[in-house]
Order: C-alpha cells, then sequence, then structure tokens
C-alpha cells in the first residue's frame, strides 16, 4: 500500500529503473508490434531477357491487296496499260482476293515485278514463300516461257537467282512454293525482282499471290 509521507505530500513516489534498463520498448518489442521496421533484403535486378532471334517478313503488301493497287512494288508491265497487279482474269480464282500478280500472257513480252527489301544486319536464312499458278497454250518439252525470281543489289547486279519457272511447270490451280537463299547480303537494301519472257506463240500466264519474304534476326 501507499502511503502519504509528510504534510502536503500524498500519492506514491516513482520508483527509479535500474542504470541501463530502457523506459521503452526494446527494438525486438516493437519488432513484433510493427513499431520499428525490419530491413527488407536487398532486390537484386534481375538479367536481361536474353536475345533470342526470331523470323521477320520483309514484304510490303505480300498479296498485293492494299490500296492504292500496288502500293509498295514497282511494276514494269509489257503494255503500259495494263497493270501486272490487277483482279484475276476469269477462270483464275485468286489465293487472297481481290489482286493478284499476273506476268505474261501476251507474245514477245517481258514483265518485270519488283519491290525494294531492307535486311537487317547479322540476318541469316532469306526464304521466299507464295503461290503460283501456270496456265500456258505451250506445248512439247521445252521451256519457251519462263519467268526468273532474283535478288539484286543496288547496281542492279544480281546476288541470288531463286528459281526459273517455265511453261513445263504448268499446273491448274495456285500451288505453293519456297524458294531459298544463301544470306550474303544481311545489312543491305536489296531488290526482289521477277522477271517474265515469252516468245512469240502459244502464250503462258504467271500468276502470283500470298508472297512472304522471311529472314531470321536477332534484336535491335
Amino acid at each position: 500500500m501507499c502511503m502519504a509521507i509528510g504534510l502536503g505530500l500524498a500519492g506514491c513516489a516513482t520508483a527509479e529503473l535500474p542504470t541501463g534498463t530502457p523506459d521503452g520498448p526494446t527494438p525486438q518489442d516493437a519488432r513484433r508490434d510493427g513499431r520499428l521496421s525490419i530491413d527488407a533484403p536487398a532486390i537484386v535486378d534481375a538479367p536481361p531477357d536474353a536475345c533470342v532471334p526470331g523470323q521477320r517478313q520483309l514484304l510490303t503488301n505480300a498479296s498485293f491487296d492494299l490500296t492504292p493497287v500496288g502500293n509498295g512494288w514497282t511494276q514494269t508491265p509489257a503494255n503500259a496499260t495494263i497493270p501486272i497487279i490487277a483482279p484475276p482474269p476469269t477462270g483464275v480464282t485468286a489465293a487472297s482476293a481481290p489482286n493478284i500478280a499476273w506476268m505474261g500472257g501476251a507474245p514477245s513480252a517481258v514483265d518485270q515485278l519488283s519491290q525494294e527489301l531492307v535486311v537487317p544486319a547479322g540476318a541469316t536464312g532469306f526464304t521466299l514463300t507464295g503461290k503460283l499458278q501456270i496456265a500456258t497454250a505451250e506445248f512439247g518439252l521445252s521451256a519457251f516461257d519462263t519467268v526468273v525470281i532474283t535478288v539484286q543489289n543496288s547496281t542492279g547486279a544480281t546476288v541470288a537467282t531463286l528459281k526459273t519457272f517455265s511453261n513445263l511447270d504448268e499446273n491448274a490451280a495456285f500451288a505453293p512454293f519456297t524458294l531459298n537463299s544463301p544470306m550474303s547480303f544481311a545489312g543491305q537494301t536489296v531488290r526482289l525482282n521477277f522477271k517474265s519472257s515469252t516468245d512469240a506463240s502459244f502464250n503462258t500466264n504467271f500468276f502470283f499471290d500470298d508472297l512472304a519474304v522471311n529472314v531470321v534476326a536477332g534484336c535491335q
């Protein structure tokens, strides 16, 4: 029991704490009740994602269906009034409507269709894919009418010949093709070029659709 001591004094005297005793919660207690934060472990930055080379498609308007018609392509038809990129003729159904590239189809004619491609530095695995239908009136075992597909450098020199198709490759409907080329022009601007040539008789028509040029390229 607490008693008054002397006149005018009442209540209890506060006992002194032993030397060295804290007058509040210990850090350990504070850690438990949340009044003192505990140092969080340091956050280590994650390593950057590894660069995984991926496939890129380089052609603009690869299926010939963007507007304006012929966007991205340079056309040099034998007859300047008849563009190469257009709806197909009667009896031919586009692989992807509405347009195709129609080459040949006239006697003693040369048509050219091309597009410039910027090939990424370090790219590998140049591959042209597409669909082709060939209709011909030629007969026999000779290649009278042809279309040659090449890759040209900025001076117009051929750096790769991908394929020559001819009247001997006639087929009844669009069929897929795949053409590969060694990559000797990475980091350059090149031209993908189609050139058809026909003789003076028995025409051959070359119909192209759904093209793509794919390369394997690293991170930018």
